[in-house]
């Protein structure tokens, strides 16, 4: 056998052709870490689920409830939920990357979701992924079980008891108001 031969018999067993490159190995998929609902993060008919960022910050991200993926991602959900935050964002890339400014710009997406309209009382399990531009997904989190808080029985509408701010003000600042926090626990607002 020639060196040749053996060459290329050492190549082959090593799991690769000589001349012809490797095959593309399919990413490893990396999972989301962090995963939860912030403190005062639901109400009857309203969960926000926040994340770490993984080590792809470019990558955006989708929902699934109960298994379902939902067709809004992170980008989309934040825009909806924070229009003028998403339209500064929006112009600062669109400035900088036209201005060329002498270094790479990296698409930092949000790492949050507010899902609205959900039902009091239930529980939801959620994971969320990232996903390619064209929805591949490439991570995702372990799942999330949350149930939505009960309906407030009652609202206090404190327009139509005719309380003002100004009045609300001088009441938080009385020895009446003194009483009211020493009875539910909280110590008084004024010396």
């Amino acid at each position: 056998m020639s060196v040749f031969q053996r060459y290329v018999m050492s190549a082959l067993l090593a799991g690769c052709v000589v001349g012809f490159p490797a095959a593309a190995k399919e990413p490893r998929l990396q999972k989301i870490t962090g995963f939860r609902v912030p403190y005062m993060g639901v109400t009857d008919e309203c969960v926000y689920l926040v994340w770490d960022n993984p080590a792809d910050a470019s990558a955006d991200y989708v929902l699934f409830v109960n298994g379902e993926r939902l067709p809004e991602t992170a980008s989309q959900n934040y825009a909806r939920h924070n229009p003028m935050a998403a339209l500064y964002r929006d112009a600062f890339y669109t400035y900088y990357t036209k201005k060329r400014v002498g270094f790479e710009m990296v698409r930092v997406n949000p790492t949050s979701f507010c899902l609205d309209g959900l039902t009091a009382e239930t529980e939801y399990t959620f994971r969320v992924a990232s996903v390619t531009k064209k929805g591949k997904v490439i991570s995702q989190s372990d799942d999330l079980t949350v149930t939505t808080r009960a309906t407030p029985a009652a609202v206090l509408n404190i327009t139509k008891h005719e309380v003002v701010a100004r009045d609300f003000l001088a009441f938080l600042t009385s020895e009446a108001a003194d009483a009211v926090f020493e009875a539910v626990g909280f110590s008084p607002m004024h010396e």
